[in-house]
């Protein structure tokens, strides 16, 4: 799928009203810093790893994107702006298989765009690649061709094409996803998102519900939660906390817990964007 800055496709609905603050300008840039913890246990195999990843990426906007009484977390969605993108990661991990330890790191780039025509039209492209020469390397071309129905809702399709490339293996597979976005103005400057998805690849479909809450225009609480079935089933549950301190920097939490037959993982993520 395409990389979570790039992307406008990205709630606990609570009676509150926060005061909003009074924005009013736009920006063109905007960099993010991410890190993410993650651990898995698969109990069946005695199979456990742990890893940390750190993540920076760029994002330039065509033109100017307006924040003048928007959502902030939205402004590229709800301004239909066009965008291009590229990003790093460093991925560090170790895996204890029955008493047997290894380390390990990736280092990862992807670059991309998403553009919106004059007539509501969507399209999107993402390429992720390894810049460093280690075992089991991942690389991913994703695709998103989509059409806004409406100024606060775009139905597209996304197909990404995976390969995974090691000494001992060279697997590739893709993946099919529709999905829907929608956003609904709701009294006092909050509104309710709405974002439900379905994808499929060889041995796995998902059924997938992201939905959030905007106490006003800087504050959002998202939960989702995923199912997939296929050779294995699992369950996936996040909670999102999103707050722009400003309108140039914003912050977000999320915290991932997924269970699978024999397996389960955690995952807590940090984000921090600065926009001018």
């Amino acid at each position: 799928m395409l990389s979570k800055t790039s992307t406008y496709l990205s709630t606990t609905l609570i009676t509150l009203t926060i005061p909003s603050l009074s924005i009013a300008g736009e920006y063109q840039h905007q960099a993010s810093l991410g890190y993410y913890s993650s651990e898995f246990e698969y109990e069946a195999s005695s199979y456990s790893s742990e890893g940390d990843t750190i993540s920076i990426d760029y994002l330039y906007a065509l033109a100017p994107v307006k924040t003048d009484d928007i959502f902030l977390n939205e402004a590229l969605f709800l301004n239909k702006s066009s965008a291009i993108f590229v990003g790093a990661s460093h991925y560090s991990y170790e895996s204890n298989n029955i008493g047997s330890k290894q380390r390990s790191h990736e280092n990862h780039m992807n670059i991309g765009g998403q553009w919106t025509t004059d007539n509501d039209l969507a399209f999107g492209l993402s390429y992720q690649a390894p810049v460093s020469d280690e075992e089991g390397t991942f690389y991913s071309i994703g695709t998103m061709f989509g059409a806004f129905l409406t100024d606060q809702t775009l139905v597209a399709a996304l197909i990404d094409r995976n390969r995974y490339k090691s000494n001992n293996s060279n697997d590739r597979h893709d993946s099919y996803t529709l999905m829907l976005k929608s956003i609904v103005p709701l009294p006092n400057e909050t509104a309710w998102v709405i974002n439900p998805y379905i994808s499929s690849s060889e041995g796995r479909d998902e059924v997938a519900l992201y939905t959030s809450y905007y106490f006003n225009h800087q504050i959002e609480l998202g939960i989702h939660y995923s199912r997939a079935t296929g050779d294995r089933t699992s369950d996936t549950q996040a909670l999102y906390y999103n707050h722009y301190l400003s309108e140039s920097i914003g912050l977000d939490i999320t915290l991932f817990q997924s269970e699978s037959e024999g397996g389960e993982s955690d995952t807590l993520s940090f984000g921090l964007n600065y926009r001018y």
